[in-house]
């Protein structure tokens, strides 16, 4: 059985918050000033929504961090002005509504910094998020019209739908994020050099008893 669900809730506050992009995005995507994805995810549909705040990170984490050390040197410069920056918040609308910003040319500045590093936050904030679907069949005469109904060939369902997680990811994880990338390289890198040697080494053995053998002409 095959069900399929719109993805879609309007009730939790936390679920609003993230999908405050919905509108913003979607001029966005059309001006052109993000790429366009081609995921086929119907463009009111939650998991669309999300993949789009996701779409945020367009540095990834080595990028980020020489934006997030501009930060941190200028705040030892001027350490009255983490607030004025925001960085703890308030994290509300008008604080989202600087992220929409996706400009990449850098300028240097430190506000430019800081929106790439509150960009991403927010990006691996719906990265890390929790999608959880509730089913519950019920028969016709006894679905509540206040409940969405997933319809299918032999029964009917009632769903509810919840986004967890939604935490904004602490501006101070950013430098332990670094360092865990970093880790996670050096370890692919050296299991993937050691079975490159031992593939090298193996070829080297069974090349040893050969003997070249020059005939006269």
């Amino acid at each position: 059985m095959t069900v399929f669900l719109p993805l879609i809730s309007h009730s939790a506050t936390s679920l609003q918050r993230l999908l405050f992009f919905k509108t913003s995005f979607e001029s966005m995507l059309v001006s052109g000033k993000n790429k366009m994805e081609t995921s086929g995810l119907p463009r009111d549909c939650l998991l669309y929504k999300t993949l789009q705040v996701q779409m945020l990170d367009l540095l990834d984490i080595e990028g980020i961090y020489p934006l997030h050390n501009r930060v941190e040197q200028y705040l030892e410069e001027f350490p009255e002005e983490r607030s004025a920056l925001e960085i703890d918040g308030p994290y509300n609308e008008s604080f989202y509504e600087k992220l929409l910003d996706l400009s990449a040319e850098d300028d240097g500045t430190v506000e430019y910094a800081l929106r790439k590093v509150q960009q991403y936050r927010v990006a691996m904030t719906a990265k890390d998020c929790s999608i959880m679907i509730a089913l519950s069949p019920c028969l016709q005469d006894e679905c509540s019209e206040q409940r969405p109904v997933v319809p299918t060939s032999k029964s009917r369902f009632t769903f509810s739908l919840s986004v967890l997680d939604l935490d904004l990811k602490p501006y101070e994880s950013i430098h332990h994020q670094y360092k865990l990338d970093g880790k996670i390289v050096n370890y692919y890198l050296k299991n993937t050099q050691a079975k490159d040697d031992s593939v090298m080494s193996s070829l080297l053995k069974e090349n040893e008893n050969c003997t070249l053998v020059l005939h006269k002409m």
